[in-house]
């Protein structure tokens, strides 16, 4: 399995070391509006530490992995919709590390297509998108049945009450903000496959 270097070093700094650069920014936005702006964030790991990293078997032992299910499996598939390039590939590492095959994309009418066209066992979505909200993407998910009942994990650095209000009606099945802690990230997404794995097994066990 192909390892990013860019999560042996975020994970290597433990708890404090959050995964992304929203931790140093008091009024945090995407990367996109830093770029519309000629602005650039610092990178989020230092190639010079990577030596020193964690090694693979090291990070599942620390993630754990999924109930069986071999790669590409729609049983073990997760979607991220993140629009920041890099946060979007530390997202996919982490997930990946932990055993699950991982599809990414930057812009939600990507999200929509892929979800659609072969509907993972859960998702993980920004708000902030260069196209579509991460509210809007949410009521569509929940409209169709392919995607009706797919967890949505919602990743954002919006943490005002209106937003969480916002995702509870759109169809959110947990909230989380920027900075994130990768652990907690990956619990929630281990809960909630584990909990839609079972689910869609009993559902195609029951059928006559």
């Amino acid at each position: 399995m192909a390892v990013s270097p860019m999560c042996f070093s975020a994970r290597k700094h433990g708890r404090d070391a959050h995964a992304t650069r929203y931790s140093k920014d008091p009024n945090p936005r995407s990367q996109s509006e830093r770029r519309r702006e000629g602005k650039r964030d610092s990178p989020i790991v230092d190639p010079a530490k990577l030596a020193n990293s964690m090694s693979e078997h090291q990070l599942l032992e620390s993630f754990g992995s999924p109930d069986a299910a071999g790669p590409g499996d729609l049983l073990n598939d997760v979607l991220v919709v993140e629009d920041d390039p890099e946060i979007n590939e530390l997202i996919g590492a982490y997930v990946e590390l932990s055993g699950f095959s991982c599809r990414r994309v930057t812009r939600g009418n990507d999200a929509i297509r892929e979800a659609l066209k072969h509907p993972p066992i859960l998702i993980v979505l920004d708000v902030m998108l260069p196209d579509l909200d991460g509210f809007e993407i949410c009521k569509r998910f929940r409209l169709d049945p392919r995607t009706a009942t797919v967890p949505i994990i919602m990743l954002t650095a919006l943490d005002q009450p209106e937003m969480r209000a916002r995702a509870v009606q759109s169809g959110v099945t947990e909230y989380m903000t920027k900075p994130f802690d990768p652990d907690r990230l990956m619990a929630a997404i281990r809960q909630w496959t584990h909990s839609t794995r079972h689910f869609r097994n009993t559902s195609v066990n029951e059928k006559p």
